[in-house]
């Protein structure tokens, strides 16, 4: 898997104002993880996150979706 950049999902929705697309990007290169967010007529940003970071964030978002569910 040296120096190759796997794609593993794209998702797109709406912005935060609701007036243009956008995505996120997830994939793997080499051992980090690799999360773009990008807008149809914007820029583009990319983070980079070891596996100990990504579990981070992962859990970051349990805890948000368990909010913004109610429970």
């Amino acid at each position: 898997m040296k120096n190759e950049r796997i794609s593993v999902k794209y998702i797109e929705n709406k912005n935060v104002d609701g007036d243009d697309s956008a995505g996120v990007i997830i994939s793997v290169f080499e051992r980090d993880i690799l999360i773009g967010v990008t807008e149809r007529h914007g820029g583009d940003v990319e983070i980079s996150l070891n596996i100990e970071k990504a579990k981070e964030l992962v859990s970051a978002i349990n805890s948000a979706i368990k909010l913004a569910s109610g429970n």
